[in-house]
């Protein structure tokens, strides 16, 4: 036998083996060889208990460094011969396994390391069943579906659990806001959804129901899908969130009543009727401003400010003035004149001439009176004066119609009576016909004047004696009268003013002249005050 060591001491009394010591044992059965190589057995393996039991400091198994050996030493490990390093998590002191990468279990920096590489996954079981995994991320995966007491539960199988619970119980879920201010419809929901009104508007579309800021919307049933208020409106509970100015009136009232409120809170309608509402406002005369009114007599009741300037203007004419004229001129009031009425009369038309065949008798129509026009002006429409013009009488002309009177006017057309028509000449061609006009003339009151009569055809031989036409009258004239002849005779002429001439008669191929007219006038009742 014989003995390698690294280290020898040669002078020892006795050898004492170490890691890495070799023993080599020669042939031959000497007891003395067996004893020697027995002994340095005995020896190594009493070293590596020691080493095991903590370098004789007590029973547990230590692996690394006790108390009494610095950081820097080299630990005792058991390994497959790793090197040691002090960083935290790359100091194993058991390797499980070791190829190129280190699997183990270490200590460092008062921590205790559980050391893998970073590809790989942690996985614990139990009776061969996988309980718990670490991925490769370093994420814990737990069984999806623990139904053990104290089970560790996953984020799916709880949210899935919450859900379902949730669902079932119609708990209600707040699932976000609503912008109501462009009239949307309902949102698809279930039993339980709840929503908040972001901005006024109406939910459920532009005939849906006004909702303000703050309000809630509460789903009723299960599968509601998204529409307006007529069709998915009775899904849905609507909860006012401004609830201060809530008023509650009675269940039913007429349409366009007013409302009385009952007490000061201004929240109750007592009702809405008309005779309620009078009772509540309590008027008196003085609240519709008539708190002069009274029951006096006629004579102590008051008049307006304008009535009582009328009264007042009538009650102060000291005298009434009556002014006429019956040519052209200027009309200047009389002093202290408040108003006047002004009545114009047009001229008188002439009547017809006639012309007759041998052995005839023709007759010539009457001529148109005057137009009457009657006019209340005051001194403010008059001023200082006004022009009056009157109008011409007509003429009768030999053989042919008479001329139209002329139009009366007083400031041009404050006041305008308008001229008769002429009469219309009996010829062997036409008939005699009265002259007449429609046409009015100006003024608060306005008539066409009094048409002229017609007149006749006969025969010398057998003579009818039919008339001539006879002129219009006027309200301050009369008309030419009728003429009966069998000879050539002019017509009547006519009386006063604005009246009509008669027309002429024509006799046995003879020609006659028609009446004149006369002329208008202007007649003028002046008012004088005090």
């Amino acid at each position: 036998m014989w003995l390698r060591r690294k280290n020898i001491d040669q002078t020892a009394a006795s050898t004492t083996l170490s890691g890495g010591d070799r023993v080599l044992v020669a042939q031959g059965d000497s007891p003395i060889s067996k004893w020697v190589l027995l002994s340095a057995i005995l020896t190594y393996v009493g070293s590596v208990i020691s080493r095991l039991a903590g370098n004789g400091s007590g029973t547990s198994l230590w692996v690394g460094y006790g108390s009494s050996l610095a950081p820097s030493a080299t630990p005792d490990s058991i390994s497959m011969g790793k090197s040691y390093s002090n960083a935290a998590g790359q100091n194993p002191k058991i390797i499980l396994l070791d190829h190129s990468t280190v699997y183990g279990l270490g200590v460092s920096a008062g921590q205790l390391d559980y050391m893998a590489p970073a590809t790989a996954a942690h996985a614990w079981y139990i009776a061969g069943s996988m309980k718990m995994k670490l991925d490769t991320n370093g994420k814990l995966l737990l069984d999806a579906d623990p139904t053990v007491a104290l089970g560790a539960a996953t984020k799916q199988y709880v949210d899935t659990s919450i859900s379902t619970y949730v669902a079932a119980q119609d708990v209600m879920v707040f699932k976000g806001v609503v912008d109501a201010s462009t009239n949307p419809n309902y949102p698809a929901a279930d039993k339980g959804a709840t929503y908040r009104i972001s901005a006024a508007g109406k939910i459920g579309g532009a005939s849906g129901v006004n909702v303000e800021q703050g309000d809630q919307l509460l789903c009723l049933a299960d599968g509601v899908a998204t529409g307006n208020h007529a069709t998915v409106g009775s899904s849905w509970s609507i909860t006012q969130a401004n609830i201060d100015g809530a008023v509650i009136g009675p269940a039913s009232a007429t349409d366009g009543t007013p409302a009385v409120f009952s007490g000061p809170s201004g929240k109750v309608i007592l009702g809405t009727t008309y005779p309620l509402f009078k009772a509540a406002l309590g008027l008196v005369k003085g609240d519709v401003g008539l708190g002069n009114v009274d029951n006096t007599s006629d004579a102590s009741k008051p008049v307006s400010t304008a009535q009582a300037a009328a009264i007042a203007a009538v009650s102060r004419t000291s005298s009434i003035v009556l002014r006429t004229f019956t040519a052209s001129s200027t009309y200047t009031p009389t002093t202290g004149m408040i108003y006047a009425l002004v009545e114009c009369i047009g001229g008188g038309g002439g009547g017809g001439g006639a012309v007759t065949n041998a052995g005839e008798i023709r007759a010539g129509g009457g001529g148109q009176g005057g137009g009457r026009s009657i006019k209340r002006v005051t001194a403010a429409d008059i001023g200082a004066s006004k022009a009056v013009v009157i109008g011409a009488a007509g003429a009768g002309v030999s053989g042919a119609n008479g001329t139209a009177g002329g139009d009366t006017t007083l400031g041009g057309t404050i006041c305008v009576g308008k001229g008769g028509a002429a009469g219309i000449a009996g010829t062997t061609s036409i008939f005699g016909e009265g002259g007449f006009a429609s046409t009015a003339g100006t003024g608060d009151i306005t008539t066409p004047g009094i048409a002229g009569g017609s007149g006749g055809i006969g025969s010398i031989a057998a003579p009818a004696y039919l008339p001539s036409g006879a002129g219009g009258s006027s309200p301050y004239g009369s008309g030419g009268k009728p003429y009966v002849n069998t000879a050539v005779t002019t017509g009547y002429a006519a009386l006063g003013y604005g009246a009509g001439g008669g027309g002429g008669v024509g006799a046995n191929a003879g020609s006659a002249t028609g009446g004149a007219g006369t002329a208008g006038i202007v007649v003028i009742t002046e008012y004088i005050g005090v």
